[in-house]
């Protein structure tokens, strides 16, 4: 009604702000802010403050759709108030404002949000809201060693939604850092943008050496499992075990950078096959498919062969401890 009446719509819809319901008045509050003009913001305000200043969670978190809504841009302290509320409900309205406006100064209480095991998947959309703009402040944070680590894992993923043919080698950087979640994130990010942006340029030499790394260090957990003789079962060869292959994922998931996505994904899986004769094409394309060097090292990790022979190939190939 308001947006159809506009500034002479308000007598009409102005007494439906002290309806005892949190919808109504917050409809209300709404209608009357985006279509009144002035006088509607002014005959809005009080109904608006009263919601977002509200003892019963109902009420702030009514107010927080009523700013994502108006989208008013100056009005971004109160949603910058309600992204710290105490209710986990009124957080998550907070957040899809926040979405709906986009003021930078938002950013960076979303990205701490990105850790909350409830509200990070809300936080990592609504950054992605923002655009190639977010992409600076995930960097300066992902950089920081200091900060999170939950939220730092958490980055790469909203950079593989927005980022950017210039994000590629900036996200190539955390290869190096010591946690391998992040570093399996940041692989998988760079793939993801690699393949909107086949034409992107990258440090190649920088990526043949994280890959090249993590598949010494697969070779390295294989040796220690064999040196530590652990019995099946063990926690220890269990916990190795895991290792061992995340690093061979990471490695995987690098090679998505220089070659066609797809097919090194198809790869991956059919090497998780219990079919011999599946492997060993999976096996065959991966040996033709990568550059000589790379394949000399890393197609003997993946094929069927005991720790052993594989572990005193990486002897003489790698420094093995």
């Amino acid at each position: 009604f308001m947006a159809v009446a506009g500034e002479k719509g308000i007598r009409t819809i102005s007494p439906f702000l002290p309806d005892d319901s949190v919808e109504v008045p917050a409809a209300a509050a709404a209608a009357l802010v985006k279509h009144g003009g002035l006088d509607g913001i002014l005959t809005a305000a009080e109904t608006l403050k009263s919601l977002l200043n509200g003892e019963a969670p109902e009420r702030r978190r009514a107010g927080a759709r009523v700013l994502g809504e108006i989208k008013v841009q100056s009005f971004f302290s109160p949603v910058l108030e309600l992204l710290g509320d105490e209710d986990r409900s009124v957080r998550l309205a907070a957040i899809e404002a926040a979405a709906q406006m986009k003021r930078p100064e938002l950013m960076p209480a979303l990205v701490y949000r990105l850790a909350d095991p409830y509200l990070g998947a809300a936080a990592a959309r609504a950054l992605g809201a923002y655009g190639e703009s977010v992409e600076r402040t995930l960097f300066k944070v992902m950089k920081r060693r200091r900060e999170s680590i939950e939220v730092r894992r958490r980055i790469p993923k909203v950079l593989s939604i927005v980022g950017t043919p210039q994000a590629l080698p900036l996200l190539l950087e955390a290869l190096d850092d010591p946690d391998p979640e992040l570093r399996a994130e940041a692989a998988r990010a760079a793939g993801r943008i690699r393949e909107r942006h086949p034409q992107a340029a990258f440090p190649l030499t920088d990526v043949a050496k994280a890959v090249q790394d993590e598949v010494q260090q697969a070779y390295q957990t294989l040796a220690t499992m064999l040196d530590l003789e652990l019995p099946q079962g063990h926690l220890l060869q269990e916990a190795l075990h895991n290792r061992h292959r995340k690093h061979l994922g990471i490695a995987l998931r690098l090679l998505e950078v220089r070659y066609p996505a797809r097919t090194i994904q198809l790869v991956a899986s059919n090497l998780e096959s219990n079919n011999k004769i599946v492997r060993a094409n999976a096996l065959e394309v991966m040996d033709n498919l990568l550059a000589r060097d790379e394949s000399r090292l890393f197609v003997p990790l993946l094929e069927d062969n005991a720790d052993e022979v594989r572990v005193r190939f990486a002897n003489e190939n790698f420094s093995i401890q």
